[in-house]
Order: C-alpha cells, then sequence, then structure tokens
C-alpha cells in the first residue's frame, strides 16, 4: 500500500537496439535507457530537474509542463493491460512530491511515486 493514489504513467515500448523508451502521460516528458529500473530512475532525475529549474526561475514547479502529445494518450488507450501494469516506485524529496501532486491535482502528495505502464 502506497501512501497516496498519486502515480505516473507511461507508454513504454523496446526500441529496435533493445533499449526501454518511456513517454509519460501525465507530464510531456520522454525517457530512454538499457533497463526499466533505468527509465525509473531517469524519471525520478528529470523531475527533480524540472523542479529545480523552475525554482531557479522563480516559477511555479510543472505549472506549465504540458500532458504527452494526443498520440501517446490514444495509444495508451488502445494498448492492453487495463489500468497499467506497474513498473515500479521513483522517490522524490518531499518538496518535489508535494510541488507535482499540485501540478497533478492529486490531494495526497508523496515522496513515493507509483509509475504505471502500458506497452505500445
Amino acid at each position: 500500500m502506497y501512501p497516496s493514489d498519486m502515480c505516473l504513467r507511461a507508454v513504454t515500448t523496446e526500441s529496435r537496439d533493445g533499449w526501454m523508451e518511456a513517454q509519460l502521460l501525465d507530464l510531456d516528458l520522454a525517457i530512454r535507457a538499457r533497463t526499466m529500473d533505468g527509465v525509473l530512475a531517469e524519471i525520478e532525475h528529470a523531475i527533480v530537474v524540472l523542479y529545480l529549474a523552475a525554482k531557479k526561475l522563480g516559477t511555479t514547479p510543472f505549472a506549465t509542463t504540458p500532458q504527452a502529445p494526443k498520440q501517446f494518450r490514444e495509444a495508451w488507450k488502445q494498448a492492453i493491460g487495463g489500468a497499467g501494469s506497474q513498473v515500479g516506485v521513483i522517490n522524490l524529496p518531499a518538496e518535489v512530491g508535494e510541488a507535482l501532486a499540485t501540478a497533478l491535482r492529486v490531494s495526497k502528495p508523496a515522496q513515493q511515486v507509483r509509475v504505471l505502464q502500458r506497452m505500445a
């Protein structure tokens, strides 16, 4: 059981060269890594970097980060897998989790965020 209902959805594929590629739906963020664990680490890193950049610029974190393009949201709807399968959990600093929860309109911010996938 996780302390919140906050999760990130990703459409994932394996590229021709064997790398994992993930497109987050809730934030327009594309990640590529050799393994799913690498994808999770890159998602975590990118979210923290987006947060720090916004703070440095004096803007609200994640306020201007759009959703993924429509083609990926459609791929999520058409992919097999029900609500999506959990591939892991990313751990965020408390202030990053709070800012992300605010942007995603989630009632309970969390430092642990579930990542769900559907294969495209």
